[in-house]
């Protein structure tokens, strides 16, 4: 069973999780926090409010992904906890960014 597992340390798989699930856990907290907006709508008043709110809710979707880093780490998964930092990092710097 591990050895099976093993085929998924890799840095490229620890780069698609770490750019995917942002968005997708946005996609997730756009439907559970609001039920009358469009995605769109949604994305647009995030952007465009900035404050605290927003940033709260970016910090949220980046909870998941370090769950996943977590669970790379007590697996021994080295390469895809790499991997999955590299866009964790460029999202956080891109939220320091957006904040000023």
């Amino acid at each position: 069973m591990k050895e099976k597992l093993k085929r998924f340390d890799t840095l490229v798989t620890g780069i698609i999780i770490g750019f995917i699930l942002p968005p997708l856990t946005l996609l997730g907290l756009s439907r559970f926090l609001t039920k009358t907006l469009t995605v769109g709508e949604f994305f647009e008043s995030l952007l465009a409010g900035g404050g605290d709110l927003s940033t709260n809710i970016f910090i949220w979707s980046l909870i998941p992904v370090f769950l996943f880093f977590s669970i790379f780490y007590f697996m021994k998964f080295d390469r895809a906890g790499y991997g999955i930092m590299i866009p964790s990092s460029v999202y956080c710097i891109a939220l320091v960014i957006y904040n000023f």
